[in-house]
């Protein structure tokens, strides 16, 4: 085989030299093509995490007032137990919790409590006299509300001497005051917080 002359030599160093040249060019632009990709998975991953954020926030109940998480935890049934918000919207609480309907007696924290972990929602009331007109409107609501999703209207009505307005609404993690009978707004509250429990109990 003769042997290539200058002239072919630096032809085909040129030719070489663009070969390599052209397989950098195919590389940088795989490489800018996988950085586009990552790019794009990131900015969908962010518009994901922010659309499940606002959609969170949707679905976050607004009717009533958010009360501090104090936990869920189990304690013996009669034993005392201290909260840090009064009335507690969640905590400690007894095994059992209390049956749904109206109460003319007091009904103690710690079973009404697990109602409200169940998703039910309890109304005091405040009657330091006699209040035989508010009793039966609170009759009126137990018998009248809506059945939660099991067939049942999850609501524990009692009185309270200790609240410091004459009715408040709770339910897991919210309450709502208010300064007298007001059925639209009970019903507004138990519509946006029944069976939105930490348990999805009956």
């Amino acid at each position: 085989m003769p042997e290539m002359t200058k002239r072919e030599l630096r032809a085909a160093a040129r030719e070489e030299r663009r070969a390599r040249e052209a397989a950098l060019a195919r590389k940088k632009q795989t490489q800018q093509r996988v950085l586009y990709v990552i790019a794009a998975l990131v900015l969908l991953a962010a518009i994901a995490v922010v659309g499940y954020y606002v959609y969170q926030q949707a679905a976050t109940p607004t009717v009533g007032v958010y009360v501090p998480d104090e936990g869920r935890d189990h304690v013996a049934e009669g034993s005392p137990i201290t909260y840090k918000s009064t009335p507690p919207a969640s905590g400690p609480h007894y095994p059992r919790p209390a049956d749904y309907g109206f109460y003319d007696q007091p009904v103690a924290q710690g079973y009404w409590v697990h109602d409200l972990e169940h998703g039910a929602i309890v109304i005091l009331y405040k009657c330091p006299q006699d209040c035989s007109q508010l009793k039966d409107q609170l009759r009126q609501v137990y018998d009248t509300f809506p059945k939660a999703k099991y067939g049942r209207v999850k609501l524990v009505i009692a009185p309270d001497e200790s609240i410091s307005t004459p009715l408040v609404a709770l339910a897991w993690d919210y309450k709502l005051e208010l300064s007298g009978f007001d059925r639209d707004q009970l019903l507004a509250f138990y519509n946006a917080h029944v069976d939105r429990g930490p348990e999805d109990v009956p």
